[in-house]
């Protein structure tokens, strides 16, 4: 026995001097007996210091570890081995190091033994710094999960530690002499044969790296994580490696990579079927024999909709489509409609799979587990199931996984929701649902390319309401909005399956018709268009007539592209309407001629303000009584540079539509009463000034305030001027109307109803708003002396005024007849070309100053 020991203790001492992992021999006192290189270096002492039993290992041991070691020693001492522990030594420099530690007794012996120590605190502060980058994943590094094997040159094994029967299912006993490829692939006995021949010449110990796949006794795939070291012994070399199961490590690396992944596209706007199709190949990545599918849940919560599944059966997966969602709905049906995860463990006993054993059983299919898929508001939109292909249990690692997979595609299902809702608000009228000018556009540019291809046609109809405005204004917006819903619906009643209706603003709406054969197709619509506007519309009691002026356009005749058309189609409509409205217009070239102008006209007057280019002129408003003048009302002229004079009817308009009426009715306003000043000056101190006041110059914030700061700019006393308002605002009544015409009362301003009678007001609204003066139109005023309905209803006008305690004004006098008749009538005042044509401000003056009176 004493030779074998001293044989063991032989061996043992020439593979300590060159092997990387610290080794000492100690005795039962405590003493340590040899030490190689590489423990002495752990411990920060001389191997003299060491063999001089002066000091014992214990001594270079903190005390919290004595314990340790006592039960290391005591287990020792009843089994003959004991597993490893990591503490902690005191180096020579009274600095720390932690340490792996296993020991075991020479054969045979009872008071002495081996010790191996792998010095950790280099690895524990990688480790560290791993777990820091790694936020959610943390490495387990106990050493004593390590499994540390030795061979060889020949790749046999000549020594194993106790933790390599936890990581590959095999004995130490039955691994000793066995070839390295029992636990580890050949990979690695290449790995090990390069380090060989790189260190062929060099006898000090080496050291590499890597990854390697293996095998545990069970037959599933591990993948290590190797540290090889290598030492030389009597010509021979040996190799120690150090093992990390990382599989669950690299797993969960891969999962967190392909999640980045997923949500990198979910975030690019990348398909639907494209993310849920990566999301399921990483999830089926993750566990071996699972095929993952995901289906969705329709809108109204009922049925089952088609969804995703990469390596299932389309035709399985398709058979789910439309099916009703329920209590024994299969796996995927039940789960979205109890809103929890449901797990079939064999498809062929389970009733929830009564009415869909047999399309299962026809693809191979035996487990199924399903997991609701959730919004963040916590609606159920759709399941991602796990399927198998042998009855199964799910273990708490396959319930994670579904987790996962079900809270990202929530995401990627809420965000595609969440782009389908702004992409359909951003393409469609809100008010009643119809495509809006942005998706017009883009269809119209589409069935453009298709005709071409075709060589087909494309029309064009741009309609606009008549008389919308004057019912929005009439009887509120409230009516207007469900009066446009209903024309919505009649239009849409009137088109084909292929053809499109939107609505791009206000009461205006155009449709597109492709294909065509022949325009005249697009004047057969455009005829049943009408006739659907001939019924009445009923809207809470109040029966409408809606009618519409359409405009024609056709591709290509009347233009190439989206714009061209659509602005040939508005032109052809205005072109209707200037026609009597309630018909349509094919666009010809003529009318483009117009739309030229318009455009000419609307750039210029853009600039018209700031270039001084307006100016005012002044017809006098006469007492018919004495003759004399009272006031003078002041209309705006435009003074073109190239054109001279612009008719106010081909300009004023524009401003309107344009917006353009805002700041010049502000210089207008400025300007008369500039004016009004400088004659008050001259002596006419009582002579009044009437400013006409646009519909949208009423709906101006703060019209109240700015006539109030004009008037005392200038000095002109409130009740020397007179605002004209349309009838349209009397249809209006809102608040905002009525608080700004009663501020401008309550200043001393004047207001007046323009063109009385040509609306379809309510007379009550003239007892509500505080009005001082009705002008008789001139429609009413020429007929007089011809038409006994004119006179009449210049007599009603004029007694209603009357009874009112209302002043009255005819426009448009321009015979004596005319003038006799009203005077005779007892109307108050009047204005026309038989008391004088608009003047220019010196002339108007000239005529004051000879106290002008009529011819």
């Amino acid at each position: 026995m004493i030779t074998r020991l001293r044989e063991n203790e032989a061996l043992v001492r020439r593979l300590a001097d060159s092997n990387v992992i610290g080794i000492f021999c100690w005795d039962i006192h405590g003493y340590v007996t040899d030490a190689n290189d590489a423990f002495c270096r752990i411990i920060g002492h001389s191997r003299d210091t060491l063999l001089s039993k002066m000091i014992r290992w214990c001594d270079f041991t903190p005390p919290e570890y004595l314990d340790a070691d006592r039960q290391a020693m005591d287990e020792l001492m009843r089994t003959g081995s004991a597993m490893p522990y990591e503490k902690e030594f005191i180096r020579d420099s009274g600095e720390r190091v932690q340490v792996l530690i296993g020991g075991t007794f020479f054969t045979g012996s009872q008071e002495n033994g081996i010790a191996f120590v792998v010095d950790l605190s280099e690895r524990r502060r990688v480790e560290q710094a791993l777990r820091e980058s790694e936020e959610r994943y943390r490495i387990v590094t106990a050493a004593a999960s390590d499994a540390i094997v030795t061979v060889d040159e020949s790749n046999m094994i000549v020594y194993v530690n106790p933790s390599v029967e936890k990581i590959f299912g095999y004995p130490a006993a039955q691994l000793l002499g066995q070839p390295l490829s029992t636990l580890i692939p050949d990979c690695l006995w290449h790995g090990r044969k390069a380090l060989l021949m790189q260190n062929s010449s060099d006898k000090s110990p080496s050291e590499a790296s890597l990854e390697a796949h293996a095998l545990h006794r069970n037959g599933h795939e591990l993948l290590l994580e190797i540290s090889i070291g290598q030492f030389h012994l009597s010509n021979r070399y040996y190799f120690t490696a150090i093992a990390r199961d990382i599989t669950e490590r690299k797993k969960a690396d891969l999962l967190r990579h392909g999640q980045n992944e997923v949500l990198e596209m979910i975030a690019a706007g990348a398909p639907l079927d494209g993310i849920l199709d990566k999301l399921i190949r990483l999830i089926e990545s993750q566990t071996s024999g699972m095929y993952g599918s995901v289906l969705l849940l329709d809108e109204e919560g009922v049925h089952v909709r088609q969804g995703t599944a990469p390596n299932l059966p389309f035709d399985y997966i398709n058979a789910f489509n439309g099916e009703p969602i329920g209590p024994q709905a299969g796996s995927c049906g039940t789960a979205m409609y109890f809103g929890k995860p449901v797990i079939v463990t064999d498809i062929m006993q389970d009733e929830l799979w009564a009415g869909y054993r047999t399309a299962a059983a026809q693809f191979g299919l035996r487990a199924c587990w399903s997991t609701p898929i959730f919004s963040s508001r916590g609606t159920v939109l759709g399941s991602f199931a796990m399927y198998y292909r042998e009855p199964r249990k799910p273990q708490s690692g396959d319930l994670y996984l579904a987790g996962v997979a079900a809270h990202m595609a929530g995401i990627a299902i809420e965000r595609h929701q969440a782009q389908e809702h702004i992409s359909y608000i951003a393409h469609h009228d809100a008010l009643t649902g119809l495509p809006n000018r942005l998706l017009l556009r883009s269809s119209l540019s589409q069935a453009i390319l298709h005709a071409q291809r075709q060589q087909g046609l494309v029309a064009l109809l741009f309609i606009d309401l008549d008389n919308f405005k004057r019912i929005n204004d009439s009887l509120g917006h409230h009516i207007g909005d469900v009066l446009l819903q209903k024309v919505a619906r009649r239009l849409q009643s009137c088109l084909r399956r292929d053809d499109l209706l939107a609505r791009i603003g206000g009461d205006e709406f155009v449709i597109i018709l492709s294909p065509v054969a022949q325009p005249n197709e697009a004047a057969l619509v455009a005829d049943k268009v009408l006739k659907a506007f001939a019924p009445p519309i009923e809207v809470e009691g109040h029966e409408l007539h809606a009618g519409g002026s359409i405009g024609i356009s056709i591709y290509p005749a009347d233009g190439e592209d989206a714009d061209t058309l659509m602005r040939a189609a508005d032109t052809a409509m205005y072109h209707a309407k200037e026609s009597g409205r309630g018909n349509f217009q094919f666009f010809t070239q003529g009318l483009n001629v117009a739309i030229q102008r318009r455009l000419t006209v609307e750039n210029k007057l853009r600039q018209a303000l700031a270039r001084g280019e307006f100016e005012l002129h002044y017809q006098p408003q006469v007492d018919m009584a004495s003759g004399r003048i009272l006031s003078a009302e002041a209309l705006l002229r435009w003074r073109e540079p190239d054109h001279g004079l612009v008719s106010p009817l081909e300009f004023v308009s524009i401003a309107e539509e344009t917006g353009l009426i805002l700041p010049i009715g502000e210089w207008v306003l400025r300007e008369a009463c500039a004016q009004l000043q400088r004659w008050q000056a001259a002596g006419w101190g009582d002579l009044g000034m009437a400013v006409n006041l646009s519909t949208r110059q009423m709906s101006q914030l703060g019209l109240s305030g700015m006539v109030e700061q004009i008037l005392r700019e200038y000095g002109v006393r409130a009740d020397l001027l007179d605002l004209e308002i349309t009838e349209s605002i009397l249809m209006q009544p809102s608040g905002e109307n009525m608080a700004t015409l009663q501020r401008l009362s309550d200043m001393g301003v004047r207001l007046s109803i323009d063109d009385f009678g040509t609306g379809y007001s309510s007379l009550s609204y003239l007892k509500r708003f505080p009005v001082d003066v009705l002008k008789i139109d001139r429609s009413f005023v020429c007929g007089i002396g011809k038409e006994q309905d004119d006179m009449a209803i210049a007599d009603a006008i004029i007694g209603m005024a009357k009874g009112l305690h209302l002043q009255v004004i005819a426009e448009g006098v321009e015979t004596a007849e005319q003038a006799a008749y009203l005077t005779m009538r007892n109307c108050h005042m009047a204005q026309g070309y038989f008391y004088g044509k608009p003047l220019t401000s010196e002339a108007f003056a000239q005529r004051m100053q000879a106290d002008w009176l009529p011819l």
